[in-house]
């Protein structure tokens, strides 16, 4: 009988090749008055965030290996052409290349790496679905902690842990101990005996990282868990029983990839003309002609994404009269003291109109944060768009915290780092 198993979302080190002010009380309040107050269960999340302490019963040679290694941790994000995406973790072995599961990567058309506090555009350059692994290169250098490899496979009874991003949640650590080796868990078909087996958690959002020893080396890959009894057939979760890709295929693995680096593992979108994975979420938010009035939506089934979809439509709304003070008081605090004052936010946006915006993931976290991914619709005149656009489709990386009850833009980014694309486009 075959089985069920669920992917889950020497010494070496891989080299790579050679604005001041804030917004007025009187907008603040008006911004709360319209918007949608964050949940109770965002704004509980958000209180607790304040007081989170670290464990006191850590032990003393882990804690430091953790927090010698856990820098070089990213999260992945997976973006597919028919906007849908997924998480999972990696980490670094070159400052522009990761690791993770090649489940991960799977049918991607955009990937995300964030690690230390900056965002990277990705590309898979090095896919094996049969050992579960692969390698991303970054559009760009991380400095963080760059992993070493160990020289074999770990024995039975080895103690290790796995650093990951489980269900969406921040950075987490689970140990336990290798208990079985050369096994073939079934994943993607595997008939290899790659895999190790461990008593470790592994949860979705886990897949493609690091399964350390406690010396900080790399001995596995967050692979999978078991979901089916082997005798009776029954699909339920098996307690303690999950794989990792061992060490003696990673290695090997991750220096042909990052040596010779390959392409063609990501998706094109045969319906973009660029390859764009969010074509359809643009195209589908680019407003009809001589459109007046600023409409938002949302596909996201999250809790909060109505709530935070009221924040947006305050902003749209106030950005389209004029108001800019009332517009800025909807971000947080500390995005207004970067950006600012109001007026030196505003300037250039005399012109712009906000004509459509398409919600279509919501993320939070139990520290209170939440990542909402969008499309937005801009006009504005060519003096004051990029590259001279009249009309530009934003994909944004939003970030978003609860203040005074109420889900308020911490951060704005956009995820291709190269600016919006003409609305003619589509």
């Amino acid at each position: 009988m075959s089985l069920l198993t669920v992917s889950l979302s020497g010494c070496i080190v891989i080299q790579q090749q050679a604005p001041e002010g804030s917004a007025s009380a009187s907008s603040s309040a008006s911004a709360k008055a319209t918007m949608a107050a964050a949940s109770p269960a965002a704004q509980t999340a958000a209180k607790q965030s304040t007081v989170a302490q670290e464990d006191p019963d850590v032990g003393e040679s882990w804690e430091k290996t953790i927090a010698t290694v856990k820098g070089g941790v990213a999260r992945i994000s997976n973006i597919r052409c028919d906007g849908t995406g997924g998480n999972g973790t990696a980490f670094l072995i070159g400052e522009r290349f990761v690791m993770t599961a090649a489940h991960v990567v799977d049918d991607a058309a955009q990937l995300s790496v964030e690690i230390g506090g900056q965002t990277f555009a990705g590309e898979t350059v090095g896919l094996d679905s049969e050992a579960d692994l692969a390698v991303i290169r970054m559009d760009g250098s991380s400095k963080q902690h760059a992993f070493k490899f160990a020289s074999k496979d770990p024995e039975m009874g080895t103690e290790i842990a796995v650093i990951g991003y489980p269900l969406s949640e921040p950075l987490s650590v689970t140990r336990g101990t290798v208990s079985g080796l050369n096994r073939n868990p079934s994943v993607q078909g595997s008939v290899s005996g790659s895999f190790i087996q461990v008593d470790a958690s592994i949860n979705p959002g886990n897949s493609g990282g690091p399964l350390i020893s406690l010396d900080g080396e790399i001995v596995g890959v967050a692979s999978s868990i078991r979901m089916t009894d082997k005798i009776t057939g029954n699909v339920t979760s098996a307690d303690g029983i999950n794989f990792a890709t061992a060490v003696s295929k990673a290695l090997p693995a991750a220096k042909s990839w990052v040596g010779a680096p390959q392409s063609g593992f990501m998706d094109t979108c045969a319906s973009s003309s660029d390859g764009s994975a969010v074509t359809d979420e643009y195209s589908e938010a680019v407003p009809q002609e001589n459109a007046e009035q600023f409409t938002v939506d949302t596909t996201s089934q999250h809790p909060d994404a109505e709530t935070i979809l009221s924040t947006f439509q305050y902003i749209g709304e106030s950005i389209n009269m004029g108001d800019y003070d009332a517009a800025f008081s909807a971000y947080s605090s500390d995005l207004q003291s970067k950006l600012g004052s109001s007026t030196e936010w505003s300037k250039g946006l005399q012109t712009t109109q906000w004509m459509a915006m398409r919600i279509f993931d919501v993320e939070t976290s139990s520290d209170g944060d939440a990542l909402v991914k969008a499309t937005l619709v801009t006009e504005q005149d060519a003096k004051d768009g990029v590259d001279g656009q009249t009309c530009s489709a934003w994909y944004m990386f939003y970030g978003m915290v609860v203040e005074d009850g109420y889900w308020a833009v911490d951060s704005a980014n956009t995820y291709e780092h190269s600016g919006p694309r003409a609305c003619s486009d589509f």
